[in-house]
C-alpha cells in the first residue's frame, strides 16, 4: 500500500494556525454579510463594518504568516 508523501508540516489538531484558519474563515463570512448590508443601504454605519472586518481579515492573515515562519530561519 502506498502512503501520499506530504510536503508541508503536520498541523496538530488544536493549533494556533488551526485557530487562525477558524477564526480567517469567520472574518471572511462576516465580511460577506456587512458587505450584502452595504449593498442593500449604503450608510456610513455598513462601509465602517466592511472596514472592520477588513481590517480583522488583515490581522489574522499577518498572524498567520507569523505563526507559519517563526521556525524558519532567515537567510
Amino acid at each position: 500500500m502506498l502512503h501520499p508523501v506530504q510536503t508541508s508540516p503536520p498541523v496538530v489538531p488544536g493549533s494556533l494556525v488551526d485557530q487562525l484558519g477558524a477564526d480567517f474563515a469567520h472574518a471572511c463570512a462576516e465580511l460577506t454579510r456587512a458587505r450584502l448590508r452595504r449593498r442593500e443601504r449604503d450608510s456610513r454605519e455598513h462601509r465602517a463594518a466592511v472596514e472592520e472586518c477588513t481590517a480583522r481579515i488583515d490581522v489574522v492573515l499577518d498572524l498567520y504568516l507569523e505563526a507559519c515562519h517563526a521556525g524558519q530561519a532567515v537567510r
